[in-house]
């Protein structure tokens, strides 16, 4: 298949989400009718996944006897949103066929279903006869998927014409063929991983004189694999790591390579967050209760060179952040146009919000770096968690 061929396919694969979320509508507006005519409603899961369902459902709750169920006995009692107070397991007991039970969590759905449907809860005292279901979630889960995949419709076509091989794109267009939910990922849709730590048209680029910034260096693992990929020659190091206990042991096992070790994350600018700040969504602090801290550091690259705390040109840098990879190429956006360093960034989020995706990312970096050329690689059959945003300056 010619590249222009592929184009084309990926393009289709868009109508193709449009049609399919638009048949996913009629069976959602089947759910909802189908939970409206239960006076008793148990919504069970009472965290955030659980807060969204009632707000889809507010309509179809009204003037029901509604509650959370969750096994977090710190909720109990507890107004999870306005009028419905979430209650144990017990809450459930004895209504039988008058109630319905929805699963408000698609991550643990298939657990939590073989737990209440198994014997010891189907008695006629529990939960026998009650309907117990998650079609609604799995379908607003899948819906979301495609509505996240359509805002990303332009800068996903851009993305492929940017793109600066034919394996980049012959893996977008495969990966065009599901339609994105994520769950859907499966290895028959990949060009298998890539064995090698680097790609050649990136590791040809790499001279002695390199000086590589990582952030998440975690355990140091990937400046292990990246010192075997030169044969230990490079100028010198910086490593960011947000857990200040990684830090302290990478300072011991790694001591004498000239690695500069900064115990901070990566971010648009320098501050110092507490624990109240982690949450979902698009922050840098979204992994904080990793950290061994109650609170951690961000710092931003281009206020490091500023301050003296980078004191070298930067040639390579690496980001594996768990998704805070935008905020942390915010912060480096001086450095990069001056400098136009290599780039390898581990694409966690593509399959989450449009602004934490492969395409965002690839769209700041040629918006920063006109002449940034792009290519994309599988290091693993895990999806999204193996996916790499690799960009470099024309020769």
């Amino acid at each position: 298949m010619t590249r222009e061929e592929m184009r084309e396919k990926l393009r289709e694969s868009f109508d193709v989400t449009a049609d399919r979320m638009e048949k996913r509508q009629a069976k959602i507006a089947a759910c909802r009718e189908e939970i409206a005519g239960y006076d008793t409603i148990f919504l069970y899961g009472a965290g955030t996944d659980g807060i969204m369902v009632a707000g889809f459902l507010r309509d179809a709750l009204r003037g029901k006897e509604v509650c959370f169920i969750d096994k977090d006995k710190a909720k109990h009692g507890k107004e999870i949103v306005p009028g419905i107070v979430c209650r144990g397991l017990e809450a459930m007991y004895g209504y039988g066929e008058r109630a319905i039970a929805v699963l408000t969590t698609f991550a643990y759905s298939d657990g939590i279903f073989y737990e209440l449907t198994r014997p010891g809860m189907q008695t006629p005292d529990r939960l026998e006869g009650m309907r117990i279901t998650d079609e609604l979630t799995r379908l607003l889960f899948y819906d979301a998927g495609g509505r996240r995949r359509m805002v990303s419709r332009e800068s996903e076509m851009r993305l492929f014409d940017w793109m600066d091989d034919d394996y980049s794109c012959e893996i977008m267009y495969k990966g065009s063929q599901w339609s994105i939910p994520f769950i859907d990922y499966s290895p028959d849709k990949f060009l298998p991983p890539m064995e090698a730590f680097l790609p050649p048209e990136i590791e040809r680029r790499l001279s002695e004189d390199e000086v590589f910034l990582f952030g998440g260096a975690f355990l140091g693992e990937s400046i292990r694999e990246m010192d075997k990929a030169v044969n230990g020659r490079y100028k010198a190091w910086y490593a960011l790591e947000l857990n200040r206990i990684y830090c302290e042991q990478m300072k011991e096992e790694l001591h004498g390579k000239n690695i500069v070790f900064i115990n901070a994350g990566l971010g648009a600018k320098d501050e110092r967050v507490d624990m109240r700040r982690r949450g979902n969504g698009i922050t840098p602090y979204r992994y904080l209760d990793l950290c061994s801290d109650a609170h951690a550091n961000i710092r931003s690259v281009d206020a490091m060179v500023a301050d003296g705390t980078i004191t070298e040109k930067i040639t390579f840098v690496k980001l594996a952040m768990e998704g805070a990879e935008m905020p942390a190429l915010h912060g480096m956006e001086k450095m990069l146009k001056r400098d136009k360093p290599l780039l390898a960034v581990s694409v966690f989020g593509h399959y989450k919000t449009p602004q934490e995706s492969m395409h965002s990312l690839a769209e700041f970096l040629k918006g920063v770096v006109p002449e940034y050329r792009l290519m994309r690689r599988n290091h693993s059959y895990q999806g999204a968690g193996g996916c790499v945003l690799y960009a470099f300056a024309k020769d």
